[in-house]
């Protein structure tokens, strides 16, 4: 932290296609560092991210910069009202009490058994994922949170990424059609005229939700 910030290797050069130099970055590692740099978004722009776009479907949100920034706030924030907050409360009750319950005696690793799925299970929820569908969420979780070290492993990520985005797609589709007491459909119905989010906007959402 001392000597923050610090350059250092964040992608080594010809794992991504068209990227075949190294990509560096600067860590910043200072609350007053980071402050300023999260509200300074001329020097700091989203848009200078070379990644963009080469690892699935955009981000909304943490790849963009006022005045977008700031629609797909105010849009989110609809979704995410108390009501709804605390209408999750009992089954995320239920959600850990089934994760214990499925522990039982003896010894356990409890990042594996209960702090990871415990909130891939909360957010398949409040997405509206089918239970069925846990598995195959858990898998593009890992796969989109792995960083890549290889060219194998960056094809297989954005082979990954774009399953994802596909099944998000349809998700949105068969909630236009019919919505349910899920964030897709709150996000589907977010905004007025002129204000609401597009297919692509509601795909960057769920994945960075993810």
């Amino acid at each position: 932290r001392g000597r923050s910030p610090v350059n250092y290797l964040f992608l080594p050069g010809g794992i991504l296609p068209g990227i075949d130099e190294p990509l560096r970055a600067w860590a910043f590692m200072k609350f007053a560092d980071v402050y300023n740099a999260l509200r300074d978004y001329d020097t700091f722009s989203s848009a200078r991210n070379p990644l963009n776009g080469r690892i699935g479907p955009k981000f909304v949100l943490i790849t963009d910069d006022p005045p977008r920034h700031t629609r797909f706030r105010r849009l989110v924030n609809k979704a995410f009202t108390l009501k709804r907050i605390e209408a999750l409360t009992p089954w995320i009750t239920g959600i850990a009490h089934e994760l214990l319950d499925e522990i039982g005696e003896g010894q356990v690793d409890v990042v594996q058994s209960y702090t990871m799925p415990l909130p891939v299970k909360v957010i398949a929820r409040l997405l509206g994922i089918p239970g069925e569908d846990y598995q195959t969420f858990k898998h593009w979780s890992d796969t989109l949170l792995t960083q890549a070290a290889t060219a194998a492993q960056a094809a297989e990520q954005l082979k990954s990424n774009q399953e994802m985005a596909e099944y998000f797609g349809r998700m949105a589709v068969a909630r236009r059609a019919h919505g349910a007491q899920d964030l897709i459909t709150a996000l589907v119905e977010a905004g007025g005229e002129g204000e609401a989010l597009q297919d692509w906007e509601i795909l960057g959402f769920c994945m960075l939700l993810l």
